[in-house]
């Protein structure tokens, strides 16, 4: 047993509630009891973003496809990118690049709970030089203080939305430097040092992706 984290960019909301089945690419966002973080994203059932939403928003200035159209899409858009048929609009232009809004997700194993939670003591006292039990115990003084918004989450479920994740991200970016320092003198441990420097990159990249329209989900 551990903590996992996944994180995910440019989600599309389609249900509040999961149905029966649903795909691999589909994404169900809770709440963790006393953690809603949401960021006033709606909890519910998301799907990935795909080039073919690219492409059908540009037309249409919605991700929401209609099915029939799915498929005739998929088969337009790489015929346009083998160069079988000639781009005709900005529509079609707008699919060639391949690139942002359509999703991307990247997961990492955060630790065991043991770990993980020996891994945000570091963190908060390398950042804030208090304990985390001081941030638990008065939140509203470290409010908006570097990384307050994960060391004072929980360590085993919940999510993170974009507005907070934007936030964190750039959190572990400008105080990176001042964290990796002192880590050298600090932590003494090789191996230690060495799972809080890779845990604190894993991290970082987790609230980049998910400060672009998606969640860090703990798991």
């Amino acid at each position: 047993m551990g903590l996992d984290i996944s994180a995910y960019s440019w989600l599309r909301f389609l249900s509040p509630e999961l149905p029966d089945e649903y795909a691999e690419d589909d994404v169900a966002i809770f709440t963790a009891d006393g953690f809603d973080r949401l960021d006033g994203k709606p909890v519910g059932h998301y799907k990935l973003t795909t080039d073919v939403h690219v492409w059908w928003r540009e037309e249409h200035g919605t991700t929401a496809i209609p099915e029939s159209e799915v498929a005739p899409l998929t088969e337009r858009i790489g015929k346009l990118r083998a160069g079988a048929i000639k781009p005709e609009c900005p529509g079609d232009l707008a699919v060639l690049a391949a690139d942002r809004p359509v999703s991307e997700d990247i997961g990492f194993r955060a630790g065991s709970y043991s770990g993980y939670n020996w891994w945000r003591e570091q963190l908060c006292q390398l950042a804030l030089d208090v304990p985390p039990d001081d941030v638990w115990g008065d939140p509203e003084h470290y409010a908006g203080k570097p990384f307050v918004e994960l060391i004072n989450f929980s360590d085993c479920e919940g999510c993170i939305g974009p507005i907070t994740a934007a936030k964190l991200a750039v959190d572990f970016r400008e105080y990176g430097p001042r964290v990796r320092t002192r880590a050298a003198t600090q932590i003494t441990d090789t191996e230690e040092r060495s799972y809080f420097l890779d845990s604190y990159a894993d991290w970082q990249r987790a609230f980049e992706v998910a400060a672009h329209d998606g969640f860090v989900i703990f798991h």
